[in-house]
């Protein structure tokens, strides 16, 4: 469907980034993740989670000890896929990093920007 194109003072609106959500092999959460960057931690391991043998490469940044409990339902952790339970847990960390507090009308103006390195 096509939306009308937004007025010139429309284009002048702010984005502020107020929370960032990490879920990565070296850490989770924007602190963990920060810490064990500006130390030098490796991500890349062995390959744990599924059969490598058909590829060149066994190693990879795996994201390991993920316990999806803690961000889902046990309904939500059966119904969808990890890399689903992944980003939502991003995106609840970005949201408890933003420390905003959820009303209608942030609702309505709220965004979410997620990269992943699948592809």
């Amino acid at each position: 469907m096509w939306q009308k194109r937004p007025k010139a003072y429309d284009m002048a609106k702010r984005v502020v980034i107020s929370g960032i959500g990490v879920i990565s092999s070296i850490g989770f959460g924007r602190e963990d993740f920060w810490n064990a960057l500006i130390s030098g931690t490796s991500g890349i391991s062995t390959i744990t989670s599924f059969d490598t043998s058909e590829f060149s490469t066994h190693l990879g940044g795996e994201v390991k000890s993920f316990d999806p409990a803690r961000y889902l339902s046990p309904q939500k952790i059966r119904s969808i896929g990890r890399a689903s339970q992944l980003a939502i847990a991003a995106a609840k960390l970005a949201l408890e990093d933003s420390q905003l507090k959820l009303t209608p009308e942030i609702c309505e103006r709220i965004g979410l920007a997620l990269g992943t390195t699948m592809w």
